[in-house]
């Protein structure tokens, strides 16, 4: 999904959008270690914005990463970080509700590294992030929570 080219309207979704990710873009840009990392972001915040997904967005499926780790959207912007270990799932999962937190999540008691979910994405430029995985996604519908409760879809 290229969306460098596509408008950042975040009064679209404005009812759902975390008040913490609002200016996430200005506050990393003079940060951004490579392309792949503003990708990311840029990516992150226009499905936060556009691409609901009540069920499951896979953004880093654990099956791909080297230590199992995961990265998971719910709704527009729930995030939930864990690990499956081969056999069997790790009794501990972050659950945050915005991408700020999500960064910054320590990932010892995952990985046992001191070091948080960004410098985690950052040791591999996000090789690992997938952005075509919402399994609410069908065709070019996108459904949008401010549409969620009477039903009606947005494209």
């Amino acid at each position: 999904m290229n969306t460098f080219n596509l408008p950042l309207d975040y009064s679209y979704n404005e009812e759902c959008f975390p008040e913490e990710d609002l200016d996430l873009l200005e506050r990393m840009e003079p940060h951004f270690v490579s392309e792949e990392e503003r990708h990311f972001f840029r990516t992150m915040i226009y499905k936060q914005i556009y691409d609901f997904a009540p069920s499951i967005d896979y953004i880093i499926d654990n099956n791909e990463t080297p230590d199992g780790v995961y990265l998971v959207r719910y709704y527009d912007s729930d995030y939930k970080i864990g690990r499956w270990l081969g056999d069997h799932w790790l009794n501990f999962d972050y659950y945050v509700d915005n991408l700020s937190a999500a960064i910054e999540v320590d990932m010892y008691p995952i990985i046992g590294e001191h070091i948080t979910f960004l410098e985690w994405l950052r040791r591999d430029n996000y090789k690992y992030a997938r952005f075509d995985q919402n399994e609410d996604t069908e065709g070019d519908e996108v459904y949008s929570c401010m549409y969620l409760d009477n039903g009606n879809t947005k494209k």
